[in-house]
């Protein structure tokens, strides 16, 4: 599910955004999402584990803000987004992008 939401935010800040490093990051995120998701849904299903569908409400709903950010504010909710992501993340996987690091400092996210 997190793979799934983070290529459709992605593609919203592609669609969206005006800073070039929050763009870029976006690419980078579809990039390494997109090879990440059939690796995951491969070893889930090698498990037994049966992986969402759909994006739950949750997930559904950051997307609908990102949305509706508006031009001025898109980049800033994106990476901000993105940001809370890692830092939530950071326990399972070791420390967050150093790329993502740097677009928070630029937008002082964090």
């Amino acid at each position: 599910m997190s793979n799934v939401f983070e290529i459709e935010a992605a593609k919203i800040e592609i669609a969206g955004g005006k800073a070039d490093e929050a763009k870029q990051f976006a690419q980078d995120m579809i990039r390494d999402h997109g090879k990440a998701g059939p690796v995951l849904n491969d070893a889930a299903k090698k498990d037994g584990i049966e992986l969402p569908a759909a994006l739950d409400a949750e997930y559904t709903a950051k997307l609908a803000a990102l949305r509706q950010s508006g031009a001025a504010n898109l980049d800033q909710a994106y990476v901000s987004t993105q940001a809370t992501g890692a830092i939530q993340s950071r326990g399972r996987m070791g420390s967050s992008n150093g790329r993502l690091q740097r677009s928070c400092r630029t937008f002082e996210c964090i």
